[in-house]
């Protein structure tokens, strides 16, 4: 995410005493290229340190074409939260955490070491600490009892030590943990998606006025045919019905113990309860259509698209990354959606000058290779070499013209990252056909 030497759109940029870094990465590249690995990578490391270390799934994460088949498997990751930078990674090898390290970066000056840990099964672990941790007898008790923690090599010492005395490493613990997020297409992405749009819908009826109008100043200026996202009112009663008396005295209880509760719906389209003056009241998220005669009719999201449906997903992400420091890792940003409507959108979350968080994507959308929309070091490709492994390179890595229709010199191969397709004609299709025909 550092910056190239470019000029075009400044207010992409953040700017520290130090260094600057782009707001946002898109990238480019042929399917099974490894666009989805890059960010594959950050979510493995995400949930070793936030999820109490490795699981037997992570077991086999080495790289098959490695001229070493036991060369050990290393991610590293430079990030920088409350004004200051880190570096942290790992090495795992055979389901065991070998190395781990956090450092304080100096730029241009020595890093300053946190911690760092080197172990191999059946050898005693070696952990160097900063010189304020072991100063303090009662720190440096607290690390021996620490490290006790980490012995069976799976547990990260990221997770045991944070929101202990140790300031840099909570804080680098909270940008991995909360200032990030990963969202995939596919697996377990109904849940995500679930858990963003439920998101959504309990921000709207928070009364989050911020989060209301962001969304519905983006769905006015798109051709869906919603005019905004609004919040549908009814009782308790007249949501249940008298079929769930049982459900009816429960969920009145529950509401007495917390404000505002989640009812058991299918998703995505919950409903939420509440006490207002003494009445039980469900509200939900729906959408208002306008007719050719000037009227408005109310939608339930379950009548909607799965576009429209994943324009609110991405919505909620979006308001994360214009008013949050988040960044935001999406793979396939094009999934269920128009190309058309996919650029107005992200051109329309590009012209947010004070946005504060930033946005990596991986995509096959050509149409969003524009130099009005992104700076050539925002515009990056992904392609496998000789040996199978991914290479990824900027835009800003050729001289080019500011006028140039760059997604016609992508899909022409000038800038590699697409599929190499065999010759069609060549293919002898004739005799199969024929064979098919006669069969049927």
């Amino acid at each position: 995410m550092l910056t190239g030497e470019v000029r075009r759109h400044p207010h992409h940029v953040f700017k520290n005493r130090k260094f600057s870094v782009v707001k946002t990465a898109v990238i480019f590249g042929a399917n099974g290229a490894g666009k989805s690995n890059l960010i594959l990578a950050f979510d493995y490391l995400k949930n070793i340190v936030t999820e109490n270390g490795l699981e037997d799934r992570f077991k086999n994460v080495k790289f098959k074409f490695n001229e070493d088949a036991n060369k050990p498997t290393k991610i590293e990751i430079d990030f920088s939260i409350k004004g200051k930078a880190y570096n942290y990674g790992l090495i795992i090898d055979n389901n065991s955490i070998e190395e781990e390290w956090l450092y304080k970066l100096g730029f241009g000056e020595e890093d300053e070491l946190i911690f760092e840990r080197k172990s191999k099964r059946g050898k005693k672990m070696k952990m160097k600490f900063h010189a304020d941790f072991t100063a303090d007898p009662k720190s440096s008790m607290l690390l021996d009892i620490l490290q006790d923690e980490i012995a069976n090599h799976k547990t990260s010492f990221l997770y045991v030590a944070k929101n202990k005395i140790f300031l840099d490493i909570t804080t680098a613990w909270d940008w991995i943990d909360s200032c990030s997020e990963v969202v995939f297409p596919k697996g377990s992405t109904l849940d995500i998606r679930n858990n963003y749009l439920k998101a959504a819908v309990k921000d709207l009826l928070d009364g989050k006025v911020r989060f209301s109008d962001f969304c519905n100043s983006f769905v006015k200026n798109l051709d869906t045919g919603i005019c905004e996202f609004a919040i549908a009112q009814m009782t308790l009663d007249e949501y249940l019905g008298n079929r769930y008396l049982v459900d009816k005295r429960e969920i009145i209880s529950l509401i007495k113990y917390d404000d505002i509760i989640e009812i058991a719906d299918e998703p995505p389209f919950w409903a939420f309860a509440s006490m207002e003056n003494n009445i039980p009241i469900v509200k939900r998220l729906v959408a208002i259509h306008k007719n050719d005669d000037g009227t408005f009719k109310q939608f339930e999201l379950s009548e909607e698209s799965d576009g429209t449906l994943r324009i609110l997903e991405l919505l909620v992400l979006f308001y994360d990354v214009v008013y949050t420091s988040k960044t935001i890792f999406i793979d396939e940003i094009e999934l269920n959606i128009h190309p058309s409507l996919l650029k107005a959108l992200i051109k329309i979350l590009m012209e947010f000058r004070n946005r504060k968080g930033q946005l990596i994507f991986t995509t096959h959308e050509s149409n969003l290779l524009d130099l009005d929309l992104f700076r050539q070091d925002e515009i990056w490709f992904a392609e496998k070499n000789k040996k199978g492994a991914t290479e990824l390179y900027p835009l800003s890595d050729y001289d080019i013209r500011p006028d140039l229709d760059i997604r016609k010199g992508y899909l022409s191969g000038r800038f590699g990252a697409i599929p190499f397709l065999a010759n069609l004609k060549d293919i002898n299709w004739e005799p199969h056909a024929e064979e098919t025909k006669q069969s049927l």
